[in-house]
């Protein structure tokens, strides 16, 4: 967090910058869904339920990196089904 000219930062700004905005990633799949005859509710169900399974493979990628464990699918899979608990 060091900058060269010493100004203070913003923790926030700098988070923002890093963070996925999930809404754009919501709406493709809720549209398609929704044009296949998936209720609203259940469009919206389905859709946070996969972005939460894309996150925590995502964290499993990490944990297994963070580990020096070998990362391969099964390993991920299981790190997976352990957090989804």
């Amino acid at each position: 967090m060091h900058q060269d000219d010493d100004r203070p930062i913003s923790l926030a700004t700098e988070r923002k910058a890093r963070e996925r905005d999930f809404s754009a990633e919501r709406e493709l799949p809720i549209k398609e869904l929704l044009e296949i005859g998936q209720s609203p509710q259940k469009a919206a169900e389905i859709v946070s339920h996969v972005l939460l399974v894309d996150w925590l493979c995502l964290q499993a990628t990490v944990l297994l990196d963070r580990w020096d464990l070998e990362q391969n699918a099964q390993a991920a899979v299981e790190l997976v089904k352990i957090m989804a608990r």
